[in-house]
């Protein structure tokens, strides 16, 4: 009869005990929900709650690239991005290109511009290294007549993302050029290095 009755009492204290450590760890979940949310969360690492401010608040983000170069060879490269987050293991946007050169070397000096666009997805498979992949096409001068002409880009490659705070990372790619035409504008690797902002 002892043991039963010892049963009873150590149930009967260890239910209060057992509720506390329940109420304990909802606190405990609570506080980190808190924290998390009073932090804003890094976005660009992983999917905040809902309703937190950053990066994820419209999904949208804009960046790209910016290219200048002056002496006997002057350069100007612009390449402004707008994109989706779909996902944070997964997002994608579009490019649009203009690159002005100009070679003093030669008398007259050479001159020329290229324009076009691009399409581009990135996946995630671990934090901050992403997989890049892209079509493009850009109207160039082709040929000894310099007639214009649009050539297509498809280039993948790697890359790595650094946030710099909440909304704002920088990215580095390592990519590579399969458009092996003569007139190509892309030499092989190609290394990026751009900005993305959250809007």
């Amino acid at each position: 009869m002892l043991a039963p009755i010892t049963l009873l009492i150590t149930l009967f204290l260890a239910i209060p005990f057992a509720a506390k450590a329940q109420v304990n760890d909802l606190n405990t979940l609570s506080s980190q929900k808190e924290v998390r949310e009073a932090r804003q969360v890094n976005d660009w690492e992983e999917d905040p709650p809902k309703g937190t401010p950053g990066l994820y608040k419209n999904r949208f983000f804009t960046g790209g690239g910016l290219g200048l170069q002056f002496g006997t060879l002057t350069a100007v490269e612009l390449a402004p991005t707008v994109g989706y987050i779909v996902h944070r293991m997964f997002r994608f946007g579009i490019t649009v290109n203009f690159s002005y050169f100009r070679d003093a070397y030669f008398q007259p000096a050479l001159s020329s511009y290229y324009w076009g666009g691009s399409f581009f997805i990135r996946f995630y498979p671990i934090r901050r290294l992403f997989i890049h992949a892209e079509i493009g096409g850009m109207n160039q001068p082709y040929g000894s007549n310099h007639e214009r002409k649009w050539l297509a880009y498809p280039i993948a490659g790697i890359g790595y993302s650094q946030p710099l705070g909440n909304r704002v990372a920088l990215t580095i790619r390592a990519m590579w050029n399969f458009n092996n035409d003569e007139y190509s504008i892309y030499g092989n690797p190609i290394i990026g290095i751009g900005c993305e902002v959250g809007l």
